[in-house]
């Protein structure tokens, strides 16, 4: 088969080799690019060709899914499929695979990164300490004993909800279903509303769909208290950040965000690049060496076990 890596995974030539030496051992061409595609055109002729497909978290339109017209199976090394057009994908009956799980851990540490820094101002400190300034603006609040509402309690939220206990907090959480990973990991289960009522701390790890598009809008943020903090490492739609630019320029909520409707960099008249009061990362929650290594792992063994007969990480 013709098997395509339309992007770099983030891993140096020598991993590459390595994940792919067996796939050209078993008789299948493979071909890699080094850099990103500049233009739909671009990808449509590098991708054309594919059989099975690997693409990262680069946007993958109707058109070049339709310009591919051997493609079998489609790995993607992303957690979310948003960015991939699934009802093409599903007309042509065509396996689509994610890499789950390979960024549990780098995701929900920065989570708890940023609430560190908007809680001890790091970033102010440091700024002030450089320049003589005086620090006792700078002295900030203890994570221990706060209560922190995890809105999406799949792997990455529940793994985040467990560094925050480990801190010492009170956790809550919140999905379309009680699972039993609440009473199992000591998480008590609340509505939504009363979630952005009581809590000291928000850290959203929902997916994005037309249902979740703007979820967290102004009639969920109103309800925070003076002062909380809210996160969002999960999907730029699912966060009105027009609404909440509007309580961090008053003073009433911080914010921690990795991630926005579009990819950065961010145009100078986004709405959060002037906000007060937020912290801002350019969708990098999921990028670690280590959690790089491991997608590419994931990524590669899809395509493996599906030569093997055994579909693994389907999206269905």
């Amino acid at each position: 088969m013709k098997i395509i890596l339309s992007e770099p995974l983030n891993i140096n030539k020598e991993k590459l080799d390595e994940l792919s030496r067996e796939l050209k051992e078993m008789g299948h061409s493979f071909k890699s690019y080094e850099t990103k595609a500049k233009s739909v055109e671009e990808l449509k002729e590098r991708v054309k060709e594919s059989e099975i497909l690997i693409i990262g978290n680069s946007e993958l339109p109707e058109e070049v899914i339709k310009s591919c017209k051997n493609l079998k199976m489609l790995s993607i090394a992303f957690t979310g499929v948003d960015h991939v057009h699934i009802e093409s994908l599903r007309e042509k009956e065509v396996t689509v695979c994610n890499s789950r799980g390979y960024s549990n851990v780098a995701v929900s540490e920065l989570v708890l990164g940023l609430t560190l820094e908007l809680l001890r101002n790091i970033k102010k400190g440091d700024e002030a300490t450089r320049n003589e300034s005086n620090l006792k603006p700078y002295i900030g609040s203890e994570l221990r004993n706060k209560k922190v509402g995890i809105v999406g309690l799949g792997e990455i939220g529940l793994m985040t909800a467990k560094l925050f206990q480990g801190f010492g907090c009170e956790v809550v959480g919140y999905s379309r279903n009680e699972t039993k990973a609440f009473k199992e990991n000591n998480i008590k289960y609340i509505e939504l509303e009363q979630l952005f009522k009581k809590c000291d701390i928000v850290s959203l790890h929902i997916p994005y769909n037309a249902s979740t598009n703007k979820m967290i809008d102004d009639s969920k943020l109103k309800l925070m208290k003076e002062g909380s903090i809210i996160i969002n490492t999960a999907r730029g739609g699912v966060l009105d950040n027009k609404e909440l630019s509007k309580y961090l320029n008053s003073g009433k909520l911080l914010a921690g965000i990795d991630v926005y409707e579009t990819e950065p960099p961010l145009k100078k008249d986004y709405v959060l690049v002037s906000s007060k009061n937020c912290i801002l990362t350019p969708h990098v929650a999921y990028e670690t060496k280590e959690s790089m290594i491991k997608r590419s792992d994931i990524v590669f063994k899809n395509v493996y076990e599906y030569l093997r007969g055994n579909v693994v990480n389907e999206i269905k």
